[in-house]
């Protein structure tokens, strides 16, 4: 189902960053998605993990591209921004932000 699909999507995003990060997050549940056709699917999920640290909840989020027919490429995944901060510039970086400025010359 959907719901199984989102659950796999956002553990296999936590574990992910744990790895990276060294740090031992549990995933709680998916909260939310976003999807668009991308050659497959990309995902922009929101998501609730538990900090075994605080014992506190954190919301993640994770944009992942899925494909029926290659692996699922795992975008980012990142605390949810506080709403002070600034999400004007796309999370993938500057490469893509030169790349969109050279269409546009």
């Amino acid at each position: 189902t959907n719901a199984d699909l989102l659950k796999r999507l956002c553990e296999k995003s936590i574990d992910d960053y744990n790895q990276e990060n060294k740090t031992e997050l549990e995933f709680v549940k998916p909260l939310y998605a976003n999807f668009h056709s991308a050659s497959g699917v990309m995902f922009l999920i929101t998501f609730q993990v538990k900090d075994p640290v605080d014992n506190l909840t954190k919301e993640f989020q994770a944009r992942v591209h899925y494909s029926y027919v290659d692996k699922s490429n795992f975008v980012f995944c990142r605390p949810k921004p506080s709403p002070d901060v600034s999400t004007d510039q796309d999370s993938l970086g500057d490469a893509e932000e030169n790349a969109k400025k050279q269409r546009l010359e």
